[in-house]
């Protein structure tokens, strides 16, 4: 990790290593460079003075962002629902472009047909999206499944994106992914409008992801938040 005060950081306007770590002593505050941008363009990540040097970040495993750090998951025995659209939040530090999504699942379930993964933007625009995973997430290795896009997405610093997830069809049983461990049906959500929910659902009999989603029509998932990572 690098230090400096904020006044040496913004005079030298340094551009860290993909992954390097800068650190702002008189502010507490955190940067991860991307080996492009200079520092004076670079979101801030982490802030405050719990500053922990044992957090795992998403760079550190070979991800660009996550919805929550995967040691949070539980072996939840919850299936997903044929035909609605599972969205997660991720939160975007930096200006990255995307092109593999990642999933954690328990089981792949049986028999599925019509099943897809993408991104929109935090204002409903499909941004990308995989073709027919249905085979990959009955055959997931090791309960991790990455997927691969039709076509890399350009995300943008200090915004967020729903990463989507949908089983359109099953003459089987449903796949049942890893889930966020919450203590309690709202905590962590009661500050959130469904605009800006860390999760949800959205439709019914979806078969396919749609071009654009309608954020307001969003259903807050209370309790069952599935894992999700880009790369």
């Amino acid at each position: 990790m690098r230090r400096g005060t904020a006044a040496q950081w913004s005079t030298a306007n340094t551009v860290l290593a993909d992954g390097e770590w800068g650190y702002e002593t008189d502010t507490k505050k955190l940067k991860i460079g991307n080996g492009a941008t200079a520092w004076n363009s670079l979101s801030y990540t982490i802030g405050g003075p719990a500053l922990s040097p044992q957090l795992t970040l998403p760079t550190d495993l070979g991800y660009a962002a996550w919805n929550f750090d995967p040691s949070g998951t539980s072996g939840s025995l919850y299936s997903l629902l044929i035909g609605k659209i599972y969205l997660q939040r991720v939160d975007i530090r930096n200006n990255i472009t995307v092109s593999k999504l990642a999933f954690g699942f328990n089981s792949g379930g049986s028999g599925m047909s019509n099943s897809y993964a993408g991104i929109y933007s935090s204002a409903g625009s499909r941004l990308a999206a995989t073709t027919d995973i249905s085979t990959a997430i009955q055959n997931v290795p090791g309960f991790e499944l990455v997927v691969t896009l039709t076509a890399s997405a350009n995300l943008t610093a200090n915004s967020f994106v729903w990463v989507a997830l949908l089983v359109g069809a099953s003459t089987g049983s449903a796949p049942q992914p890893t889930s966020a461990s919450m203590p309690s049906n709202d905590i962590g959500q009661s500050q959130l409008t469904v605009q800006t929910a860390r999760g949800g659902t959205y439709g019914t009999g979806q078969t396919s992801l749609p071009a654009s989603i309608t954020v307001a029509s969003i259903a807050k998932n209370f309790s069952f938040l599935p894992w999700v990572a880009i790369i």
